[in-house]
């Protein structure tokens, strides 16, 4: 998920598994690149997810769906 501050990143790992990484984003350019545990970054989704709905009416409505709320 792309983001004006942060890409969230979850990938196959190098030994299977899941890989979870957050960049954090300034004007356009990653300057930096975190790995993350998934925990984390479920956490950082849903915050994002959050700051989404609370702005679009659409968003908030189909997050609500998805959640079963």
């Amino acid at each position: 998920m792309t983001t004006p501050d942060r890409v969230l990143v979850l990938s196959t790992g190098k030994h299977g598994g899941v890989a979870a990484e957050i960049h954090q984003v300034v004007r356009g350019v990653v300057i930096s690149r975190k790995e993350a545990a998934v925990d984390d970054w479920l956490a950082a989704l849903a915050q994002e997810l959050t700051t989404l709905a609370s702005k679009d009416a659409k968003a908030r409505d189909a997050l609500s769906r998805l959640l079963g709320g």
